[in-house]
């Protein structure tokens, strides 16, 4: 029997999708910050006292311009954070990347002389294996996964010790973002608010207290931290889990070429950020919240989907400049690194001149998916946990001749050991979707593609690429983890990654985030696998929540390939 309730107090950051990110962050800085802080002052020595819980970042952030208030409260333990700075795509980032997201709080514990030992992410549905071993090597035991309610759960107890690479973390699973969670004589609740919403004060906050105390009659409810948790559940007999678990929602990380071209070249360049802050660029670039809700441009714009619909359109810049908002942290975070991102933005076309003409075919497969309402029918009935319909539809979306197109060659030419090849599209489906024109450059140890007049296209589209080294057997680098694909708890189909490799092979992909085991399998969940190659996606936009809805800059897409003994 339940005898005390740990009453965790939190509402949901999302740094955008409910306005600009800069909008976002001023609210909660000069409102809900100094909003608890009053509640948790007016109800203190009362029966219904509250401590707010958020972010480290946002603390962090606050106490540069603080006069104090905020200080005192931390010092009475009214305002505490935990040990992420917000949710993030754990897959989309590298080691030392997430290494700097863990010193936000670090430094926060330094100052204030205590050590943080749980952690919360709200919203993503999963997250690589990675995470265990450096959550575990800087003191973090919990970390608390609140699952967005459209999204599939994975199947795992709602209580584990998730056990990776010889390390291993307490993990709290939950089907929404907070709810409640019972272990022995102990439960963790949670007094959560919505998307951007501040936090609780008067009768809403006495309603969450009366709500737990109907619920655990005679139990003492406590406002309470996630160490609290934490210390609980120290010595619980509970069952592991090793293997990795994965985010069903990172193909949306392919929305942006450009901007992840530029993301990826810089953790490339900078091997550390120890003692470095960057909140204010690189650390927001994996924030889960990648631009405005497609609310913002869903409810003005029902008809405009193909390139011409939306060139004509004259509200499309709302939605886009918050795009721009967060391609501007990765410029940032180059001016203060002092990385030159000329070669990741720089897309030319090759040089033929002095190359000879020949006749020959790409070793490589480049093709080009268009998706139907069909598609996203069966996706919504196989995947959506409940109705919320329009971020994960394309809602209003017209007619399209749906299925997967290949490129034919109209150019090729060879210079030694290096092939280069012009691609185009039928034209039908060109002129339909505002397709790119494509250069492919090849040679056995390096694969290159190019795109030069993409349209802004809102129709739900793909562009994959097959290497022929790719055979069976293959592991993806994440988090400078090996992980084997097959043995995923939830998400097999598609993840993110830094290089994959086979018995023979390895391919390190400088741009493109995102590699699919099984084939080209987006808008699929839980259907066989079946023997399938591999396929590298260059870029979607099937995601219709807030990621970018449209491209139509020139990319090159670039993979290193060496040959294992």
């Amino acid at each position: 029997m339940v005898k005390e309730v740990l009453l965790v107090f939190k509402t949901h950051l999302d740094i955008g999708y409910t306005d600009y990110a800069a909008s976002i962050k001023e609210k909660y800085l000069k409102g809900y910050l100094p909003a608890a802080v009053r509640v948790a002052r007016e109800s203190e020595g009362s029966d219904c006292p509250f401590v707010w819980t958020t972010g480290a970042w946002l603390i962090e952030e606050a106490l540069k311009t603080d006069d104090g208030t905020l200080d005192a409260a931390i010092r009475d333990g009214l305002v505490t954070w935990h040990a992420m700075p917000f949710t993030v795509h754990t897959e989309y980032m590298n080691r030392a990347l997430f290494e700097a997201c863990l010193d936000v709080s670090q430094r926060l514990d330094e100052r204030y002389g205590r050590k943080t030992i749980a952690a919360k992410m709200t919203d993503v549905p999963g997250h690589t294996a990675g995470i265990v071993p450096l959550f575990a090597a800087c003191g973090v035991e919990l970390l608390h996964i609140g699952v967005n309610p459209g999204t599939p759960v994975p199947k795992v107890p709602e209580i584990f010790r998730w056990r990776h690479d010889g390390a291993e973390i307490t993990v709290i699973y939950s089907g929404e973002y907070g709810g409640v969670c019972e272990y022995g004589e102990v439960a963790l609740a949670f007094g959560f608010t919505g998307d951007n919403c501040g936090p609780q004060g008067g009768e809403q906050l006495r309603a969450v207290y009366q709500n737990l105390r109907q619920r655990y009659p005679g139990a003492a409810v406590r406002a309470a931290t996630l160490d609290d948790m934490a210390k609980a559940l120290r010595g619980a007999d509970l069952p592991v889990i090793e293997g990795e678990i994965g985010d069903s929602w990172i193909y949306g990380a392919a929305a942006d070429p450009k901007k992840t071209s530029a993301f990826r070249h810089i953790l490339r360049t900078v091997p550390s950020f120890a003692g470095m802050d960057l909140n204010d660029s690189l650390l927001l670039v994996p924030e889960h919240t990648w631009g405005m809700s497609h609310n913002f441009f869903d409810q003005e714009n029902k008809t405009d989907w193909k390139p011409d619909e939306l060139e004509a359109c004259l509200t499309r810049g709302t939605i886009e400049r918050s795009w721009e908002e967060q391609r501007e942290y990765v410029v940032r975070a180059a001016d203060q690194l002092g990385v030159d991102l000329t070669d990741a933005v720089t897309v030319e076309k090759p040089d033929t001149s002095s190359m000879t003409p020949f006749d020959g075919k790409p070793r490589s497969e480049v093709s080009y998916q268009l998706f139907t309402w069909a598609d996203y029918e069966r996706y919504y009935h196989a995947y959506v946990r409940d109705n919320n319909v329009g971020s994960f539809l394309k809602v209003g979306m017209p007619s399209v001749p749906g299925g997967i197109y290949e490129p034919h060659v109209t150019g090729a030419w060879l210079d030694g050991e290096t092939s280069v090849f012009r691609l185009a599209f039928d034209s039908e489906i060109r002129d339909f979707c505002g397709l790119p024109e494509l250069w492919l450059l090849e040679r056995a140890d390096y694969v290159e593609l190019r795109w030069f007049g993409k349209r802004a296209n809102r129709l739900p589209e793909a562009f994959w690429l097959k290497l022929p080294e790719v055979k069976d057997g293959v592991e993806l680098l994440k988090l400078g983890e090996w992980i084997d694909p097959e043995k995923s708890i939830y998400m097999k189909t598609l993840h993110a990654m830094w290089a994959v490799r086979g018995p023979e092979y390895e391919i390190e992909s400088l741009d493109a985030p995102l590699a699919a085991p099984y084939g080209r399998r987006l808008l699929t969940w839980n259907e066989p696998l079946g023997e399938q190659d591999l396929y590298f996606n260059l870029y979607n936009n099937v995601w219709n929540t807030n990621f970018p809805l449209w491209y139509s800059d020139d990319a090159k897409f670039r993979f290193r390939i060496s040959h294992r003994p």
